[in-house]
């Protein structure tokens, strides 16, 4: 527990009591918390500042629930790869894997997404030329219905590829049960109706409200909120968890 212990006196003095509430909010809010290692939860990582914190402080309630029952649930970090991330990034997420100790660690899963591919992380692996084609596509059909507005150029085209990446990494082998994001609920909200109007304005039908990714937990910390959300989404059957 070395490194559960290194990043207790690494997190700021107030998140530290933060990490143990979440893991006692995340145990109570896991479909199977009497067998931990049955549960699966996905945090996105970017490789960026934020991103890499709200890794760390995961890690940490990953680690404290296995230092109170003895074992914890499958942790799978992902992160969504573009033709803009540059070689550095790759290196800051391999640094943050290697800080935290989760090459090995059988409980954790370490994702790379390439458009609807995904496979392990792999700090070295070369930028597909396939990914490259599409993010450019992306970009000059996202730029051609914004009639050319740079912003919504930029943002309609992360925003859904974001969006895509968590319904492909949540389904992915057996599916997940939780997603954990460092974005705060109003973040989370205006992302939805982002892409929602997206949809209208395409002609499209907006998905149920009743299905997709379900608020399970919330909670006001000192120093940060913790969010979660179950996948029940189109990607999975109703009620459990699926890779189908």
């Amino acid at each position: 527990m070395h490194i559960l212990n290194d990043l207790r006196k690494a997190l700021p003095e107030r998140d530290v009591p933060a990490v143990e509430r979440c893991a006692t909010d995340l145990y109570e809010a896991l479909p199977r918390p009497d067998e931990l290692g049955k549960n699966i939860v996905m945090v996105a990582y970017g490789g960026g500042k934020d991103s890499a914190y709200a890794v760390a402080f995961v890690r940490a309630v990953h680690l404290t629930l296995a230092e109170r029952y003895g074992e914890t649930f499958t942790l799978r970090l992902v992160t969504m790869r573009h033709g803009g991330m540059p070689y550095q990034v790759m290196l800051n997420i391999d640094r943050t894997y290697q800080a935290l100790g989760v090459y090995g660690d059988p409980n954790t899963e370490l994702l790379l997404l390439e458009g609807d591919q995904v496979r392990a992380f792999e700090r070295d692996r070369a930028m597909p030329y396939r990914l490259l084609e599409f993010n450019r596509i992306d970009m000059l059909m996202s730029g051609h219905r914004a009639y050319g507005d740079g912003r919504a150029t930029f943002c309609n085209a992360c925003n859904l590829n974001v969006a895509n990446s968590f319904g492909v990494a949540a389904r992915h082998g057996d599916g997940v049960d939780l997603i954990i994001t460092g974005d705060s609920p109003r973040e989370q909200r205006d992302y939805a109706l982002w892409i929602r109007k997206l949809a209208r304005d395409a002609g499209q039908k907006p998905a149920d409200g009743g299905k997709g990714f379900k608020a399970r937990w919330r909670r006001s910390t000192d120093s940060r909120r913790c969010t979660s959300r179950r996948s029940t989404g189109p990607a999975m059957s109703s009620g459990s968890r699926s890779g189908g």
